[in-house]
Order: C-alpha cells, then structure tokens, then sequence
C-alpha cells in the first residue's frame, strides 16, 4: 500500500473517532478534515472547494436559513404544539397528522424543504 492510502484511511479512522465522540463540533471537524487533505496534498484546493459552489450545497443552505427563521419566530413551536393538541398525544394518530401535513406541504413546497420543517431544531 502506498504512503497516500495509508495516510488517508488515517484520516478516515481520525474522522470516525472525532465524529463518533463529539468533543470537537462536527462542522469543525469537517472542515479541518477538509484543510488536512488539502495541506498533505491529497486534494487540491480547486476540488476540495468545488463542491460549496454546487446547487444542492447551496440549496440545504437555503434550507437551514429558512428553518432557523421558522424557529426564531416561533412557526414551528406553534405548529408542534397544534399537532400535539389535535393528537391528545396518541402516537398513532400524531404519525397520521405528522404523515398528512408533510404531504400537504410537500404539495406547495420541495420535499427536501417540508422534511426540514419537521426536523427538530
């Protein structure tokens, strides 16, 4: 095996450790995952860098923006509590309401976008 392979599987096992302990935030390491690559010379920066610039990168963005500010303004704690009281928190009949309104809203939005919507925040 050569020097890179085995200096990557290092960076791998590095990465599953640091992502399975989460003492470092999972964006931080990430991203220093992604200078290490770029200063051992096994990505350059060109690729390293190329995939910020795509649509769907940009479009999660987009997503995480749209969902934070749902949460600030408190549209999602209204809309969890409204589930809950019209469920009497019947698990069964939360999973049908949950299941109906993320096809309601799927219906007028992206899927990606009304899946979000239910994400905890």
């Amino acid at each position: 095996m050569s020097v890179q392979l085995l200096l990557l599987l290092g960076i791998v096992l590095v990465a599953l450790v640091l992502f399975s302990l989460e003492k470092i935030p999972v964006d931080v390491v990430a991203l220093g995952i992604m200078l290490f690559l770029i200063l051992t010379g096994l990505l350059s920066a060109n690729e390293a860098f190329s995939g910020f610039g795509s649509d769907v990168v940009l479009m999660i963005l987009g997503l995480m923006i749209l969902m934070a500010a749902l949460t600030n303004t408190g549209v999602t704690d209204f809309v969890g509590r409204a589930i809950l009281r019209w469920t009497a928190m019947n698990t069964d009949q939360l999973l049908l309401v949950v299941m109906v309104a993320a096809m309601v809203l799927s219906a007028f939005m992206s899927n990606t976008a009304a899946t979000a919507f239910f994400f905890p925040s």
